[in-house]
């Protein structure tokens, strides 16, 4: 699972300024082939989110010990402050691209706010 999510965040990193580079403007169509990955992608860190909160154990450091109380590993999650990050990060804002009067290119700006989770590419 980690090993996924340490391959998205890589992705993330280089296509996010790719697409901003080379789609911006008159070749924003060819981005909107890649957006369903996108949201695949997306839908990996929502699930992702869930799974922190309630099935990740975490080694406690002290002891040794595996924590898998369930409690605990919101609480742990909670207070890291990666939990505010995933979960910025991990909102699909691209879905208001279908709001009328949103500018097209704005979805590049939607897609730089998940470079938010690439700080935690050093964690996995």
């Amino acid at each position: 699972w980690d090993t996924l999510g340490f391959f998205l965040l890589l992705y993330y990193t280089i296509s996010i300024p790719f697409y901003m580079a080379f789609f911006f403007g008159e070749k924003i169509d060819l981005y909107y082939r890649f957006i369903v990955l996108d949201f695949i992608m997306d839908a990996y860190w929502i699930l992702d989110i869930i799974c922190k909160l309630f099935l990740f154990s975490f080694q406690i450091e002290a002891t040794a010990a595996l924590c898998k109380d369930g409690e605990q590993i919101r609480k742990k999650y909670f207070n890291s402050g990666y939990f505010t990050i995933d979960c910025v990060a991990s909102m699909p804002l691209e879905l208001f691209m279908l709001v009328p009067g949103v500018h097209r290119e704005a979805v590049f700006f939607f897609r730089a706010i998940h470079l938010l989770r690439v700080s935690q590419l050093f964690n996995y």
